[in-house]
């Protein structure tokens, strides 16, 4: 799901713009592909699991995907200023959310 989302934000300008939270509000995913809501969804159910700190790695994603909009990839959320990509995410999360 989620690398589908990054193909989302590949294919469409106006999805760039959305947070991945705010991507179901906008889109419905079916049949393995999103397509534009065609009414706002104001009644939108959207989850994104809670993660401890001690799972590093799922937790910095999750911060990622909360502070980034638009991302097409993963080497997309390590760019810090859309110039250098970090070889660990942990520090490109703490410089992208203090930042923010």
């Amino acid at each position: 799901m989620l690398e589908s989302w990054f193909q989302l934000n590949q294919s469409d300008p106006d999805a760039q713009t959305l947070l991945n939270s705010d991507i179901p509000y906008n889109y419905v995913y079916y049949r393995n592909n999103w397509k534009r809501r065609k009414r706002g969804g104001n009644k939108i159910v959207a989850r994104m699991y809670v993660l401890n700190v001690k799972d590093a790695e799922r937790f910095y994603l999750r911060m990622l995907l909360l502070h980034i909009p638009g991302a097409t990839s993963f080497k997309f959320l390590r760019m810090v200023d859309f110039r250098q990509t970090l070889p660990v995410v942990p520090r490109g999360t703490r410089a992208v959310v203090i930042e923010s």
